[in-house]
């Protein structure tokens, strides 16, 4: 979107060389091509296609678009992310590419993202092999959002608890697993690094992200 891209390319974020946006789209083809191109499942078409694309938010372009067959996973554009990325940018994926693993190999290379996550997951708090519950850090939480400091592989990293508006929310399409019902429906978590361990990225990013 055009109008995004000048959003985006207005705003610096101190401590971050390019910010990137990847996403996939699936596109539904006639059912004769099912052999050559099978979908997903389910009960949309028999075949389809997967667009992956990666943009440059900083350089309005397009870094990478791949076309394949509609099973084809997003993790499998992990390592086409790092390879297009270079010390200090930032990458900004949703759950379809959460892969803990590459979260901490992101960091080792001094690269950035920022990532849903699933509030009925659970984390790490430390080395020791404590965790964090995040349903359980959500009891009785009435601020607009909440940071927490967890551990993946031994690299800190942190979540941010986010409220979403009512209007938004209730109206959501996405089915909470039993264990959050609500509370899973209506805050976004996020899982990201920051250029400094202390330092809130988030809070100088563009709204929109």
């Amino acid at each position: 979107d055009h109008h995004l891209f000048n959003k985006v390319n207005t705003i610096a974020i101190e401590g971050v060389n390019d910010v990137y946006l990847a996403d996939s789209s699936i596109v539904p083809l006639q059912e004769s091509l099912a052999e050559a191109f099978p979908a997903p499942g389910g009960k949309g078409a028999s075949a389809s296609v997967k667009i992956h694309a990666l943009l440059n938010l900083s350089k309005t372009s397009l870094s990478q678009l791949e076309i394949t067959k509609g099973t084809t996973s997003d993790i499998s554009q992990l390592p086409i992310h790092r390879e297009n990325m270079h010390k200090r940018d930032l990458i900004i994926r949703d759950l379809g590419y959460y892969k803990q693993a590459d979260f901490a190999d992101l960091s080792r290379r001094e690269l950035y993202f920022l990532s849903r996550v699933l509030p009925s997951q659970r984390y790490f708090k430390n080395h020791l092999g404590d965790t964090v519950d995040l349903l359980k850090e959500l009891k009785g939480f009435t601020g607009k959002s909440k940071d927490i400091e967890v551990s993946i592989e031994g690299m800190p990293f942190r979540i941010v608890l986010v409220k979403k508006p009512k209007h938004i929310w209730i109206n959501s399409k996405v089915k909470p697993q039993k264990r959050g019902r609500k509370t899973e429906k209506s805050i976004d978590c996020l899982l990201y690094t920051s250029p400094s361990p202390r330092d809130g990225l988030l809070s100088r990013m563009p709204s929109s992200a």
